[in-house]
């Protein structure tokens, strides 16, 4: 694999609500974002025109705020946990598998930005 990641690109961001419900409601009456996921108490998502943005409760451990960048293959989240892992970053969390057979893991680049590395299967929107 070169040093470029062919097709890498940022996917969404995350960030902290006080109430799902009410910031879901918040973005697609001022934005006309679509709901793409409520049916959880600690976490939604909205779309409009190839944005996504993620809503994370602000109690919840589980998705920190971010930045989401989806690669191609399922190897490159390997390949680039391993780059990061040669050069040190000291929080960097390991790739693991999800329920929806995607695979990511988080990192926080040298400045503490948090960022999720994330590969999709086809039948997931990339």
């Amino acid at each position: 694999m070169s040093d470029e990641i062919s097709g890498i690109k940022m996917t969404h961001a995350a960030v902290h609500v006080s109430n799902i419900k009410s910031a879901l409601e918040f973005f697609t009456k001022v934005f006309g974002f679509k709901t793409a996921w409520g049916g959880q108490e600690d976490w939604g998502m909205v779309k409009a025109n190839g944005t996504t943005l993620a809503l994370v409760e602000k109690t919840t451990k589980v998705h920190p705020p971010h930045i989401g960048f989806v690669v191609p293959n399922k190897e490159d989240v390997d390949e680039i946990y391993n780059r990061l892992k040669q050069m040190h970053i000291p929080e960097l969390h390991e790739p693991k598998d999800h329920r929806d057979k995607s695979r990511s893991f988080y990192f926080k680049d040298p400045d503490g930005n948090q960022f999720e590395l994330l590969w999709l299967p086809e039948n997931l929107t990339r």
